[in-house]
């Protein structure tokens, strides 16, 4: 669990996301209801079922996550309450404003 005593650049609740894994391998698992209790009682801002192995709502429970995260900046900013490490912490550009993409070198 998130340390309490840590906030979210607005001074919330830090974004957090609740992941049942390895959904390939339980044979039963917490019904969906239960762990949208439970995620919503510690306040888990969602909650998804996942598989690594099979890749199963990995991307979706990142996506979520981040959407969340980028949602609570706009907010800040049309509130006028932007913090002051907020642009040095995530900046948001279109794919086109990339001029000197990263690239991985070659082995060997």
């Amino acid at each position: 669990m998130v340390d309490e005593s840590e906030t979210f650049l607005d001074g919330g609740r830090i974004p957090c996301v609740l992941v049942e894994n390895k959904l390939d391998l339980l044979e039963e698992s917490i019904e969906e209801k239960d762990l949208k209790q439970f995620a919503n009682d510690s306040d888990f801002t969602g909650c998804f079922y996942t598989s690594a192995k099979t890749g199963k709502n990995i991307f979706e429970s990142m996506e979520f996550l981040i959407k969340e995260i980028i949602n609570r900046i706009k907010d800040m900013e049309k509130q006028g309450k932007e913090n002051e490490h907020a642009r040095d912490t995530l900046k948001l550009v279109n794919q086109s404003e990339i001029t000197n993409p990263i690239r991985k070198k070659k082995c060997c």
